[in-house]
């Protein structure tokens, strides 16, 4: 006489999804980093860790953590914007698992996958948490192409590439004057 699972017995176990959800993403990172360490030869990576200045491990150390914050509270507006309840230490856990996985997983795209699945589990508002990472993304790119802009400004090296990358740089100007007005 084997009982019969209905909606209401399998809705009375949710640590037993809870669990085979952990375990599946647990065995999919270890996949993952398995497959990364049989790729790469790791006494060349030691090799290179080694080589590392440690001033400059340690500047990029300190300037990591403000660049989280500032990340997180960009986001932070963003989600309020789009009318999203998540609180700003949310919005920082969350940032710091997607940048592990960022570190772990080649690209922005999965660590941005990550991202919008947890935002979009703790208030169930998926387009809205899909509109502030993608207008999050897009902030982030124009400050790297405005900055890169810059530095090869500063290049004198290069000053016939100049005219060009100033021309860029007025293209992208106007286009954020137009956003404003």
């Amino acid at each position: 006489n084997r009982p019969v699972r209905t909606d209401r017995t399998l809705k009375s176990m949710p640590h037993m999804r809870h669990r085979g959800l952990l375990a599946l993403k647990f065995g999919l990172t270890i996949g993952i980093l398995f497959y990364i360490v049989t790729v790469i030869p790791v006494d060349q990576v030691i090799q290179f860790v080694r080589t590392a200045r440690v001033w400059y491990v340690i500047m990029a150390l300190v300037i990591v953590v403000p660049a989280l914050y500032v990340s997180a509270c960009r986001l932070k507006i963003l989600t309020d914007t789009q009318g999203m309840s998540l609180s700003f230490s949310q919005i920082a856990q969350i940032n710091f698992i997607t940048y592990f996985y960022g570190l772990l997983l080649p690209g922005y795209l999965p660590a941005s996958a990550v991202r919008w699945y947890k935002f979009s589990l703790l208030d169930g508002k998926r387009v809205e948490a899909f509109a502030a990472i993608a207008f999050s993304r897009l902030h982030f790119m124009i400050f790297v192409v405005v900055l890169g802009i810059v530095f090869s400004i500063l290049d004198q090296s290069h000053a016939q590439q100049n005219v060009v990358t100033l021309s860029l740089l007025a293209f992208l100007l106007c286009l954020c004057v137009m956003h404003f007005i």
